[in-house]
């Protein structure tokens, strides 16, 4: 083999490991990208389950308002203390009342979240 040919081959076995190395960081790089978007895609789908239970609980509620007089009665009676005729209502406060959540989620759940408190 002449000594003309060794840095031709160099060259080549250069070039050719500089392909793969430069083919390895951009298959890192997509790698890392779709695992970012995949999660992505995982918490707006349980983003979109729940939302979708809020909303067969909202049509339940509604339902139950439009159909049954006593869910009528009870929320009016619990959210606009409203009584019968002769009724009377006594209301009690706690001397030493609990402090309130800050968590303003928690406090109104799953019907305020929506845009529709009761």
């Amino acid at each position: 083999m002449p000594a003309t040919m060794k840095p031709k081959y160099a060259l080549l076995f250069i070039l050719f490991v500089g392909v793969i190395g430069s083919s390895f960081y951009f298959l890192a790089r997509l790698y890392v990208d779709n695992r970012t978007l995949q999660e992505k895609i995982n918490d707006t789908d349980r983003e979109v389950k729940q939302q979708r239970r809020d909303i067969r609980d909202l049509r339940a509620h509604l339902e139950a308002l439009q159909n049954d007089p006593k869910a009528v009665e009870r929320i009016a009676r619990k959210h606009l203390r409203m009584s019968r005729e002769n009724e009377t209502v006594y209301t009690f406060s706690d001397p030493n009342p609990a402090p309130r959540t800050t968590d303003a989620k928690q406090a109104r759940g799953p019907a305020s979240r929506a845009g529709n408190t009761p």
